[in-house]
Order: structure tokens, then C-alpha cells, then sequence
């Protein structure tokens, strides 16, 4: 997978799981709900793991509180948990959610 390419080849040592999890999250949103395509980048920068899924569908993502019976709509919570930092930026045809962590060693 491109995330683990990226953090061999560049020496991160962030929580490896953790960075798999949330490009799995944001690829698959984008691919489900973003017109059926995802330009995924993966960048590491200064200690900092940076993903971003760029989709077709102009529509905004939302982080919601689903109740215990919704059968989805808990993505966003899955990357708002762990993620450093996170966003939308919304694009002429389309938007790019992306994510990042730190590089912290792991206990």
C-alpha cells in the first residue's frame, strides 16, 4: 500500500495502523460517495504524515454523531479521533479530504 511505502521509505515512525485506517476511511468515502474515482497523495514532511483523497463530487462531507441503530455514517469520527489534523478543500469540480499525524514513536 502507498502509506506504508511512504513511511519505509521516508523513515516515519508514526502509528503505522492508525495511517492505514484513516486512508482506508478517506479512500473509500471518496470512491462511494465522490463519483466513483480517488486521486490518493501521501506526503511526509518535516515528521508530519499528510493524505489526502481528491474526488469528483463537489458534495462536503460532515462529521456527524450517528445514533446507535444507523448502520453508517461514523467515517469522520474515525478520522477525527486520531488524526492531528483534518480537513475538506473544496475544488472547482469536486474536494480533497485529507489527514495528518505526527511522527511520534511508538512505545
Amino acid at each position: 500500500m502507498l502509506v506504508k511505502e511512504e513511511m519505509e521509505r521516508t523513515g516515519w515512525r508514526g502509528d503505522c495502523d492508525a495511517a492505514v485506517l484513516l486512508t482506508s476511511e478517506i479512500v473509500c468515502n471518496a470512491l462511494a460517495h465522490g463519483g466513483g474515482w480517488c486521486d490518493l497523495s501521501v506526503t511526509v514532511d518535516r515528521g508530519r504524515l499528510h493524505v489526502e483523497a481528491t474526488d469528483a463530487s463537489p458534495a462536503l462531507p460532515v462529521l456527524r454523531l450517528p445514533g446507535p441503530r444507523e448502520p453508517s455514517g461514523r467515517g469522520l469520527l474515525l478520522v477525527d479521533r486520531p488524526a492531528t489534523s483534518w480537513g475538506v478543500t473544496p475544488l472547482g469540480s469536486g474536494k480533497t479530504v485529507w489527514f495528518e499525524l505526527l511522527d511520534e514513536p511508538r512505545a
